[in-house]
């Protein structure tokens, strides 16, 4: 069978493609951020607790994670409304072959959040809270898995027509020669980015006075180290699943596709100069150079995608009808939404910080 006979005729969109294609960057790069917090978080909070169960990083990455992962979801509508929009055909067709799993996926977020709340609450009674954390855990990282192969599902076609064959909805793109080498480009930049949050974390903390400055500089150490060796194997892990692609794709990051090869060695560069600074504990340097390694890693992603799908379709081929009040409308929204995001977070941070004063106020008059 024919697998462009599968693809979905793509509808009209209301402005041009290329707006639609920078909003999707744009929320996507955000979105990555979160994800990849949430989940190294995770994982050296579970490794800690485990290894050593008195340590304050599990608790102060407990405190963090309930909202780190409601973040996460926020973060990750807008991108995948974009998505569904530009690439609607191939998405609802991957989705659709796996909806078994991607629509299981609510249920085991909704349980990962539950499980982040009863570490974070078991912290704070002093119990070790293991089992809540490994758990919630387990589901963050199948949540990623799936996620991989849906991606690379969706942008393989040809491998559609195996749902004739499995058509419970329970197919996953486990014969994909990519698919290991991208969960593994997954893991790494979550533990990374988990490191930076660990550290971001114990900085804040010994501000507000919650720990002290050699627990925090202890921590931050800890932290910087986790996105040192993690950001190190990634530069081993980055050419493994290079040459994993189709060689027509790989060839086109070496030198055939002069933005994808730019935007690659920038990215490259980046990570270089975000290894560096992590060695020498230059915290904020380190999450500048790593964001823009993020940012220019979505750009990689989007080239990449393009690539996948040119023999089947095209965005730019996608009709357009010249009204631009919808998308006014969704960026002023954006705004107000974001906009009112940070005054709650801040709201949220002050009740904190005000609620921690009235402890330690009463403490000191109880002494």
């Amino acid at each position: 069978m024919n697998p462009a006979a599968l693809i979905p005729p793509a509808d009209s969109i209301p402005v041009h493609w290329a707006w639609l294609e920078g909003f999707l960057l744009l929320t996507f790069g955000f979105h990555l951020l979160f994800m990849n917090s949430v989940v190294g978080s995770a994982v050296i909070a579970t490794v800690r607790a485990v290894t050593r169960p008195q340590d304050p990083a599990p608790t102060l990455l407990g405190k963090a994670l309930p909202s780190l992962l409601a973040l996460t979801i926020n973060f990750g509508v807008a991108p995948l409304l974009f998505a569904q929009v530009l690439y609607g055909g191939f998405l609802y067709t991957s989705s659709v072959i796996m909806a078994v799993y991607w629509l299981g996926l609510i249920f085991v977020l909704i349980a990962a959040y539950y499980l982040l709340y009863g570490f974070s609450g078991s912290r704070r009674k002093k119990k070790n809270g293991t089992v809540f954390i490994a758990a919630a855990c387990a589901l963050l990282l199948f949540t990623g898995f799936v996620l991989v192969n849906n991606v690379t599902l969706m942008l393989s076609p040809d491998r559609w027509v195996g749902y004739f064959e499995k058509q419970d909805g329970s197919m996953l793109n486990l014969g994909d020669p990519t698919l290991w080498p991208r969960i593994l480009h997954f893991l790494l930049a979550c533990l990374a980015v988990g490191g930076l949050t660990l550290a971001l974390l114990a900085r804040r903390a010994a501000h507000k006075g919650t720990i002290s400055a050699d627990v925090s500089a202890s921590l931050t150490h800890d932290g910087l180290r986790w996105f040192f060796w993690s950001t190190a194997a990634q530069m081993l892990a980055g050419p493994f699943f290079l040459f994993s692609l189709p060689r027509q794709l790989t060839t086109a990051f070496m030198g055939r596709h002069g933005l994808g090869t730019a935007l690659l060695l920038a990215g490259t560069v980046c990570g270089l100069a975000a290894l560096h600074f992590a060695w020498r504990s230059r915290l904020r340097l380190t999450i500048a150079f790593t964001a823009g390694a993020v940012a220019l890693m979505v750009g990689v992603r989007s080239v990449l995608r393009t690539l996948y799908l040119a023999p089947w379709f095209s965005a730019a081929d996608i009709p357009s009808e010249g009204q631009y009040s919808p998308l006014i409308l969704f960026f002023g929204s954006l705004l107000l939404t974001g906009a009112l995001m940070v005054w709650v977070l801040r709201l949220a941070l002050n009740g904190r910080r005000q609620h921690g004063n009235a402890t330690a106020n009463g403490t000191e008059g109880e002494g």
